[in-house]
C-alpha cells in the first residue's frame, strides 16, 4: 500500500500513508500497532543498523528487551479489539512475527529456557508461558492458513513437528548409546558438487572428495558456492542427560542423532539458528549432518550443551568416527 501510494505521488508523507492503512485495518488497535512500528524503527536507528528483508529472529536489533516490549504492545493491541473477532484476528496475525522471534530465541537459549524440576526424568520442565505461546502461535497460523515459515521456508506443519519434539523432550526416554570399535577423533565428511534449493538425497550421490575434520564447518569445502556436505560419525555424550543441539546455517541443514531427525532446517535461508533437545545415554551416538549451499552468503556451525557441558561448538572429544 505504501509503495503504491508513493509511486502515485512521490511527495506524499510515508508516515501519514502508513497511519491511514493501519487505522483502516486495525481500527481501535491502530495506536498500539503504530507504537510497535515506531519501536521497531527506533531500535534499528539507535544501533545504526540497516535492516534487510532476509533478517531473521537473530538479527542484532531483535533483542530480548525489544521483544519483551513488543509483546506488551501487542497484548494491549489485542485488548483494544477483544470484542471484535474480525479485527482481533487481523491483530493476532500481525503479532505472529513477534511470537515467532520469541519462540526462536527460547529455542536458541536451549537448556536455559527450561525450568528445573526434580520430578521430571531429566530434571527440567517446559515453562508454561512458553507452552502457551507455542499453542497460540499455531492456533493463529493454522486458522489463518499460513503455509510456510519465512519465504522459501519450511511448512507450518514441519515447523510444528519441531516444536512438538522440543516440548516433549524433558519427558522422553533416553536414547541408548552404541558400542564403537576403534573410535577415532574427528568426524567423516563428503563433499558434493551441485546447485540445489533444498537438500538432495546424498545417498544417491557420489562425493567428489572425502576426509575427516574436527568439527562441522565449511572449512572442508574447496569452493565458495553450489555444493553440499555430509558429515557422519558419532557424538560422544560425556554424561547421561538432556542435550541441546543447535545448527546455524545458510543454506539448508538437517541433523540426525541415532538415525532420528532432530533438526530439519532445510531449504534456502539466511544464517538462522535452529535447535532441539534430546536425552542421551553416556557414550557414543550415531550422528549425521547434511548441508547445502546454493549461492550468495554461506554459514555452518553446530553447537551443543548438556550435563557438565557448557554450550560450545561440537568438536574435539565430542565428534568421532570409526576406522
Amino acid at each position: 500500500y505504501l509503495n503504491a501510494q508513493l509511486l502515485w505521488n512521490p511527495e506524499a508523507d510515508p508516515e501519514a500513508i502508513t497511519r491511514e492503512f493501519v487505522e483502516a485495518v486495525y481500527e481501535d488497535a491502530a495506536p498500539h500497532v503504530m507504537d510497535y512500528l515506531a519501536a521497531l524503527e527506533g531500535t534499528t536507528e539507535d544501533q545504526s543498523i540497516h535492516s534487510e528483508v532476509w533478517d531473521g529472529p537473530d538479527a542484532a536489533y531483535i533483542t530480548d528487551e525489544f521483544l519483551a516490549s513488543a509483546d506488551t504492545i501487542w497484548e494491549k493491541a489485542e485488548g483494544e479489539v477483544a470484542q471484535d473477532p474480525e479485527v482481533l484476528k487481523r491483530v493476532q496475525i500481525a503479532r505472529l512475527p513477534v511470537d515467532y522471534a520469541i519462540l526462536e530465541h527460547a529455542r536458541f537459549d536451549g537448556l536455559e529456557t527450561l525450568e528445573p524440576d526434580k520430578g521430571k526424568p531429566w530434571g527440567f520442565r517446559i515453562p508454561e508461558e512458553l507452552s502457551d505461546r507455542v499453542d497460540r502461535f499455531f492456533d493463529v497460523a493454522e486458522s489463518s492458513e499460513l503455509s510456510r515459515i519465512r519465504e522459501h521456508g519450511i511448512t507450518v506443519e514441519d515447523y510444528k513437528a519441531g516444536w512438538t519434539s522440543f516440548l516433549s523432550a524433558p519427558d522422553q526416554e533416553v536414547r541408548s548409546s552404541v558400542e564403537v570399535s576403534n573410535p577415532t577423533a574427528d568426524i567423516r565428511y563428503g563433499f558434493y558438487e551441485g546447485r540445489w534449493t533444498q537438500l538432495p538425497d546424498f545417498e544417491e550421490l557420489k562425493p567428489v572428495s572425502e576426509g575427516v575434520t574436527e568439527n562441522v564447518s565449511l572449512d572442508v569445502s574447496p569452493v565458495e558456492m553450489s555444493y553440499g556436505l555430509r558429515f557422519e560419525g558419532y557424538f560422544k555424550a560425556p554424561e547421561t542427560g538432556l542435550y541441546c543441539f543447535t545448527l546455524i546455517s545458510n543454506d539448508g541443514t538437517r541433523l540426525f542423532i541415532d538415525k532420528e531427525l532432530l533438526i530439519d532446517h532445510d531449504v534456502r535461508h539466511m544464517a538462522i539458528p535452529m535447535g532441539n533437545l534430546i536425552p542421551l545415554e553416556q557414550g557414543f551416538h550415531p550422528i549425521v549432518v547434511e548441508y547445502f549451499q546454493s549461492a550468495g552468503r554461506k554459514h555452518l556451525e553446530m553447537f551443543v550443551e548438556g550435563p557438565g557441558l557448557e554450550r560450545q561448538i561440537a568438536g574435539p572429544q565430542l565428534l568421532w568416527h570409526k576406522d
